[in-house]
């Protein structure tokens, strides 16, 4: 049973059609209506190498004196209409006064 049949029927019981589940799935079979399969998620990064690795000179440690001294970026995929697109982002961490009243 798939979870969308149940799904089905239960929208058209609240409707008030009497319908049974194997009836809805016949009937997306004969429509030729299936569910959309989400594929799990699969890790594309391979850290089993032997290619040097850039040390980590920040370490969680964002305090700085002044402007442009820390840069941190990062790259992700973002899936659009048009199919799947790269996303890069730079940015530069700077010294912030604030001044909190209480």
């Amino acid at each position: 049973m798939t979870v969308q049949r149940l799904q089905i029927t239960r929208m058209l019981w609240k409707e008030g059609t009497v319908v049974s589940e194997r009836t809805v799935s016949r009937l997306m079979k004969e429509m030729g209506i299936r569910s959309k399969v989400v594929k799990k998620y699969k890790a594309t990064t391979n850290s089993q190498h032997n290619l040097s690795i850039y040390p980590n000179l920040v370490d969680q440690d964002f305090k700085v004196n002044a402007r442009g001294i820390i840069w941190v970026s990062d790259i992700t995929y973002v899936h659009t209409n048009e199919g799947w697109l790269y996303l890069a982002t730079q940015l530069v961490i700077r010294a912030l006064k604030r001044t909190f009243q209480t």
